[in-house]
């Protein structure tokens, strides 16, 4: 992780409901999921079903 010193500005873009976190060099930390991804839709499926929806 960077030091507080090493960092030199945080870029925004209109991309909205999601963030890709960089290194240095420019190569994403972390995989990105986003607000689109549908892989969670048999969860969210199965706690409205256990829960409904408040």
């Amino acid at each position: 992780m960077a030091e507080h010193d090493d960092v030199v500005g945080v870029p925004v873009a209109g991309q909205q409901h999601g963030m890709v976190a960089v290194d240095g060099d420019g190569n994403p930390v972390h995989d990105a999921l986003l607000w689109n991804d549908i892989r969670r839709d048999p969860q969210a499926t199965r706690m409205i079903e256990e829960h409904g929806i408040q």
